[in-house]
């Protein structure tokens, strides 16, 4: 008879660095900044930046959920890239944002900034004698 194989190892996951806001975190901590990475009608998910001494973003499992309400008063909703700093609460055994600051906007200059034009040229046209 043949021994039974073994089960395969569990996946690896990485730690989260140790700045990030583990999951009994509380209101009134430290503020975290973050990009927001994914965006819906009402809610977004934000990616943190990374601990320091670490390059780049931290990775995609430790995205934070962004619900609109959870924007500090009078703060506009998010969009797409836009860099955020807040507050990390526990909500349902998840963290999420809470009073959510937009610092910069993701969007980047407008492609007439870019071009340094103010308007559409005029059409070519056909030049008949």
């Amino acid at each position: 008879a043949q021994p039974t194989p073994s089960p395969p190892p569990p996946a690896r996951v990485e730690a989260p660095p140790a700045s990030f806001p583990r999951p009994n975190a509380t209101v009134g901590g430290e503020r975290c900044v973050g990009i927001v990475v994914t965006i819906k009608q009402n809610y977004a998910f934000v990616r943190p930046a990374a601990a320091p001494g670490s390059e780049g973003p931290a990775p995609e499992h430790l995205d934070v959920f962004l619900h609109a309400t959870d924007m500090r008063a009078g703060e506009s909703w998010v969009e797409l890239w836009d860099r955020v700093t807040y507050l990390v609460s526990n909500y349902k055994d998840r963290l999420k944002c809470v009073d959510t600051v937009r610092l910069e906007s993701g969007r980047g200059p407008d492609v007439s900034e870019v071009l340094g034009k103010t308007g559409g040229g005029g059409g070519g046209g056909d030049a008949r004698g």
